[in-house]
């Protein structure tokens, strides 16, 4: 089984002031085993077709990814950030599937 060796982005709330929150990432580092890995073209209208990975990676679950799995949007594989589609905890580990490239845009105001 291939191994994995990343960053998984969380999001936390923090306060602008006045009652303005908005989103900033914390990445911290993690490994685990790629269970698979594959790519799919998505024709559009675009010039270029829209990049999907199905990657699905076994984490062994620290404490603070059990209490942050709702927060979690980002791993980084081969040096790209990818958006998570689900996270399924089986103790002791959680499972993370990802799809699409994450939008480096996103973190913005809630």
């Amino acid at each position: 089984m291939e191994k994995w060796s990343g960053s998984i982005g969380f999001a936390t709330d923090v306060d602008n002031g006045f009652g303005i929150h908005s989103e900033q990432i914390v990445e911290y580092p993690y490994q685990g085993n790629l269970l698979r890995v594959y790519q799919t073209n998505t024709n559009s209208t675009s010039v270029n077709a829209d990049v999907n990975l199905s990657i699905k990676i076994n984490i062994v679950a620290s404490a603070y990814l059990n209490r942050n799995i709702s927060k979690i949007r980002y791993i980084t594989f081969h040096g790209e950030k990818w958006t998570v589609k689900n996270a399924e905890p089986i103790y002791p580990t959680i499972t993370i599937e990802v799809g699409s490239a994450f939008p480096e845009n996103s973190g913005g105001d809630v």
